[in-house]
């Protein structure tokens, strides 16, 4: 029986095995090299897109297109060169950003009369919306000046 497995493994192939084991072993190193490569991808892209974040950037993706991203390179998880660029980026482009600056109040018309000071005489004259305005703040005064008025 020794003869005949000997006998077999004759008929066998080695230098084919051999060079499937080659090509499987080479495969697999590129596949665990390719993933390795993906999940760094992931982890850049994760911190440049928390860093645009904390930049208070209003559309990270366009913000993305005029950065140099060959030339940032993710060290632990900070990217070195970021700050530069994005102060670089803010500096042409400011409307990509948010302002740090509180925005303006707007205040709608009251007819010329603050509600508070607010006569029979300029209620007369007032408009719907100085009106409808003068009862939201000042629903007591609106009430009074209503009944006068009929």
């Amino acid at each position: 029986s020794a003869n005949k497995q000997i006998d077999e493994f004759k008929g066998m192939d080695i230098e084919g095995i051999r060079k499937a084991a080659d090509d499987y072993k080479s495969k697999f190193e590129k596949a665990q090299k390719d993933a390795e490569e993906k999940a760094q991808a992931m982890q850049f892209d994760f911190a440049l897109t928390n860093a645009l974040a904390g930049a208070k950037a209003k559309n990270a993706k366009a913000v993305k297109a005029l950065l140099d991203l060959d030339s940032l390179k993710l060290n632990g998880e900070e990217i070195v060169g970021l700050k530069e660029q994005i102060e670089k980026v803010r500096a042409e482009n400011s409307y990509l950003f948010e302002s740090d600056k509180k925005a303006p109040e707007v205040v709608r018309p009251t007819g010329g009369v603050a509600p508070t000071q607010t006569t029979e005489e300029a209620f007369g004259k007032m408009g719907y919306m100085a009106r409808l305005a003068l009862k939201k703040s000042n629903p007591n005064l609106y009430q009074e000046l209503t009944k006068k008025e009929q």
